[in-house]
């Protein structure tokens, strides 16, 4: 219907439509960013949450490195005990065997501390991520 002039309370009732449908459309919109914002949240957490596992999973793989380290050198050297009283009685002849032997404990003692160096680092990024998405949780609650 057109209106050649428009009576003052139908402009403000056509006034007032006009304002519930933006508001209604921004409803809308801020619905849909509520719900993005909620999946995102979720999300995140899950993430945390593997996160944590991973880092636990890696704590106790390295504890196990370390216990491991620590019996194979009370190991070795219990059994260069064992050796060198055997070489004292032989006359020698092991002292090569032994020296290779030292040579690949070092290295695999190198190794090992490599390793820790790289796992350690991934533990400090890893507890950095945890840390960084906990304060955005904090920050959006």
């Amino acid at each position: 219907m057109i209106y050649f002039f428009c009576f003052p309370e139908q402009r403000e009732l056509d006034d007032l439509y006009l304002e519930e449908a933006r508001a209604r459309f921004e409803f809308e919109e801020l619905s849909a960013l509520k719900s993005e914002l909620e999946r995102r949240k979720r999300a995140e957490r899950k993430e945390m949450e593997e996160l944590r596992e991973e880092l636990a999973s890696m704590q106790t793989l390295y504890q196990y490195r370390t216990y491991s380290v620590d019996s194979s050198e009370s190991s070795s050297d219990e059994a260069a005990e064992g050796e060198g009283g055997k070489e004292d009685k032989g006359g020698g002849g092991g002292g090569k065997e032994k020296g290779e032997e030292v040579e690949e404990l070092t290295r695999a003692l190198k190794d090992l501390m490599r390793e820790n160096g790289e796992l350690q680092e991934k533990k400090q990024e890893l507890c950095q991520k945890i840390q960084v998405s906990s304060d955005m949780n904090t920050f959006d609650k």
